[in-house]
């Protein structure tokens, strides 16, 4: 996902946990700063409560969010990681997993993660906006 061209890969690492809108498919009602080890439920298509544990990996500007037991594609992964090619920022998301419905997550996971990719560059630009 494609998303602004005039931050600096910290700051925009910085930003990217600074909201779990912006690393995972939570209810809109969820907001704060993400921290390492933090667990959360999120939306996988009608079911609500899926539970993942985060790691933030800083060095890398990722983060790994883990499947929990309750999770429907458990047991999974998925890392996203903030990259910069040509003074142009991406969001890379990859996922494995041996869960129970893998045409689920392979029918959902693009129209998922282009939503919560959105939501990142939406705040991405609203900042820069404000300057």
């Amino acid at each position: 996902e494609e998303g602004a061209q005039i931050w600096k890969i910290d700051a925009a690492f910085t930003h990217f946990i600074s909201d779990i809108q912006h690393i995972a498919p939570v209810p809109k009602r969820f907001h704060g700063p993400v921290n390492s080890c933090d667990t959360v439920s999120v939306i996988v298509g009608l079911k609500r409560n899926n539970p993942i544990l985060i790691q933030i990996d800083t060095v890398h500007y990722s983060i790994i969010n883990y499947t929990l037991p309750g999770h429907i594609l458990y047991p999974g992964v998925v890392i996203r990681r903030i990259e910069e090619s040509d003074h142009q920022l991406f969001v890379i998301t990859e996922s494995w997993g041996e869960g129970r419905l893998p045409r689920l997550n392979e029918r959902l996971s693009t129209r998922v993660w282009q939503k919560v990719n959105q939501t990142y560059f939406d705040h991405l630009q609203e900042v820069s906006s404000s300057r």
